[in-house]
């Protein structure tokens, strides 16, 4: 038997955050400065990508598959903090975007039952129009989220 092609659905969840601590300078109307105050500023950034490809198994023992698919990914950035006494405030805005990504999968047959799947793959991914929820737009700022990754997956098969 040769070659035979699959539907692949994939999804993926990327989130990381950064706080930052500093104090800042207050000032008065006329700019000078008149005391200081602590700032906590924690930023969240969550990209949620969900791809569609086609994968192809090169013969009927599945040894080598490979993977193309085209991406899309929504992306939130969070922002929230305190100013001592002067408050707190939240910020939240949107984007979307689109991408590529590949994978070679060489598959190594232990047993008939257990299989040892490497993973070698690349991620183009790009996402950008960031908005809040007035409409305004972040204007130069993209997120990127490209690079090669290596995984593997151990399948075992149970037989009745």
């Amino acid at each position: 038997i040769g070659p035979r092609s699959y539907l692949v659905l994939r999804g993926d969840y990327i989130r990381f955050a950064r706080t930052f601590s500093y104090d800042a300078v207050a000032t008065t109307v006329s700019t000078i400065p008149s005391g200081s105050f602590p700032v906590t500023d924690t930023r969240t950034y969550t990209t949620i990508p969900f791809g569609l490809g086609v994968g192809v198994a090169l013969n009927s023992r599945r040894t080598i598959e490979g993977e193309v698919g085209f991406l899309y990914a929504f992306s939130v950035i969070d922002e929230s903090g305190s100013m001592g006494s002067y408050g707190s405030y939240h910020s939240r805005m949107d984007g979307s975007g689109w991408g590529l990504w590949l994978a070679l999968r060489p598959r190594i047959y232990v047993t008939d039952a257990i299989v040892l799947a490497p993973e070698f793959s690349g991620r183009f991914l790009s996402v950008g129009e960031f908005q809040d929820q007035n409409g305004r737009m972040l204007s130069g700022f993209r997120m990127d989220f490209r690079g090669v990754s290596v995984g593997a997956t151990l399948t075992i098969t149970f037989s009745r």
